[in-house]
């Protein structure tokens, strides 16, 4: 295991915890009504993106990222995700993990969501791979334009990376 990347996990534990219990009873109990509102309609999204990272303890790292996403109905969606970055020679990190997310306001312009991010963090370090769990948190808004399009800024934070930064885009299917 790589020196200085072990997080309180006993406080991040009870904090996921914490956000899965609220998100999801909270977002089981609005899902009924707002799925009897649109009709019991639901989408799958594909997109990808970049992002600007701290993926090691020293280094920034530049990252492509490719998802998927089921929005279960305006309130709440999962998928999966991955994201590839380097920090320009030093690392290389894969990220892949699945997200429940859970969309806590809805606007004119767009939907602002909360996001809790599970998986695995594959990171090849010196021709070394150190296999680490992925735990974390993102914020951002979905802008949907032109009916089946998005693009989504979004803030991230969490083990073992540090934070990110980025933008992504796709398609309603």
């Amino acid at each position: 295991m790589r020196p200085g990347l072990n997080p309180p996990k006993k406080v991040f534990a009870l904090g996921t915890a914490v956000f899965l219990a609220v998100t999801v009873f909270a977002g089981a109990a609005a899902a009924q009504i707002e799925t009897e509102k649109r009709g019991n309609r639901s989408y799958f999204y594909a997109g990808g993106g970049v992002e600007l990272s701290q993926n090691s303890l020293l280094y920034y790292a530049m990252s492509e990222v490719a998802s998927i996403t089921y929005d279960m109905n305006d309130l709440m969606a999962a998928g999966f995700k991955v994201t590839m970055s380097e920090n320009f020679g030093q690392t290389i990190v894969a990220e892949p993990g699945f997200y429940y997310r859970l969309y806590v306001a809805k606007f004119l312009w767009g939907r602002v969501f909360a996001q809790l991010d599970l998986g695995a963090s594959y990171i090849m370090d010196d021709k070394d791979m150190y296999p680490e769990p992925l735990m974390g948190v993102s914020a951002g808004v979905r802008f949907p334009f032109l009916g089946r399009f998005y693009a989504e800024p979004y803030l991230r934070f969490g083990y073992p990376y540090m934070w990110g930064v980025g933008a992504t885009g796709g398609i309603r299917f």
